[in-house]
């Protein structure tokens, strides 16, 4: 009998909601309409950072694509190999960037092509004379962070000779 009685007051209450005609007063007007604000900006940031984190993977990954294809025109081509199908020295390898693949040499064993930088290194600690460890650097700009330049790295060694 309870749960009647207040059923029938709800139902009463919407009626006389219904049939009120005077209408809904301004502040009421102005409440619904900054909630409906609030609740259409949270989704509109959502989406704005959802796209923008998609942009920003997706130049990652072009930046590392980039920086693989480099890597691998490097393993792929030997220059003048000798009878091994090596180099024979790093100095062929550094003439052969600048020459074929017209990269720019900006300082000792750093070559740069649009906003790839090759970095080749002589001699390093803890590697075996004959093989030359090669660093690829790929920049790429930041979507969320306009003033922000970041940068895909790979490494790998060249057989010497």
């Amino acid at each position: 009998m309870i749960f009647k009685n207040k059923g029938t007051d709800v139902v009463h209450m919407i009626k006389k909601c219904i049939h009120n005609k005077k209408g809904l007063t301004l502040v009421e007007v102005l409440l619904s309409s900054a909630l409906i604000l609030l609740v259409f900006t949270g989704f509109i940031n959502a989406f704005y950072y959802s796209v923008n984190l998609r942009v920003n993977s997706q130049n990652r990954l072009q930046a590392m694509l980039k920086a693989q294809t480099c890597l691998e025109e490097l393993r792929g081509s030997r220059g003048e190999p000798d009878d091994n199908g090596e180099w024979t020295e790093l100095e062929e390898l550094e003439e052969w960037l600048v020459g074929e693949m017209d990269y720019e040499e900006s300082s000792d064993g750093v070559y740069e092509k649009d906003n790839i930088v090759l970095t080749l290194i002589d001699s390093d600690t803890g590697i075996p004379e004959k093989l030359i460890p090669v660093y690829v650097e790929v920049s790429y700009k930041d979507q969320m962070d306009k003033n922000k330049v970041r940068s895909v790295k790979l490494q790998t060694r060249l057989r010497e000779f």
